[in-house]
């Protein structure tokens, strides 16, 4: 069905340092679980719906069920693309991870891009130019996105000059795309 042909998420770097739950065993090639990694360099993530993110020392760890970076951050999602200072993922734990799995991660339960976020959003009506002095969190499993401090939105028209709204916090409600009835990519509310 559809889970089977989504697209990994993929990490690559140019250095890592991985630490596994055991020692490696040359006889069957297992190592474990990794339990902790860091990621240096240049680090790029990969996944479903276009999904890049590109930066600089990554930090993995299962204890805390986080993957960060306090380097500055590129990304696209689908149409959409920005920029940001440092990034956190909230990972969701497997409740029992299977002897061959690598990690014991079952996906992704939030996305903080954590200060200065600039984003480029695709709508039906025009495109939204938002930046914001804090952080934007988005919850991949509810589509709800949130920006705070200083939160300034451009939405540019087909014509005229683009409409302008300033605030401290702007809550974002995405809409799913595969079953999108209407032409917005992006709703607020």
């Amino acid at each position: 069905d559809g889970a089977a042909d989504k697209q990994p998420e993929t990490l690559v770097s140019e250095r890592g340092l991985i630490r596994f739950s055991s020692e490696f065993d040359p006889v069957n090639q297992k190592v474990g679980r990794v339990i902790n990694c860091k990621l240096e360099g240049q680090v790029t993530v990969t996944g479903a719906d276009g999904l890049t993110i590109q930066g600089r020392d990554f930090f993995f760890d299962e204890s805390t069920k986080e993957l960060r970076s306090d380097a500055a951050v590129e990304f696209t999602y689908q149409q959409h693309h920005g920029t940001a200072e440092g990034l956190k993922v909230d990972l969701l734990p497997t409740d029992r991870p299977r002897p061959d799995q690598l990690l014991a991660i079952e996906g992704i339960q939030r996305v903080t891009l954590r200060d200065h976020v600039e984003m480029n959003l695709v709508s039906g009506s025009g495109p939204l130019h938002i930046t914001c002095d804090g952080s934007f969190s988005f919850n991949p499993v509810e589509r709800v996105g949130s920006f705070q401090k200083n939160v300034q939105v451009a939405h540019h028209i087909r014509r005229g000059l683009p409409n302008r709204m300033r605030g401290e916090d702007l809550i974002l409600f995405f809409e799913d795309a595969s079953v999108r009835n209407a032409t917005d990519t992006a709703q607020s509310r």
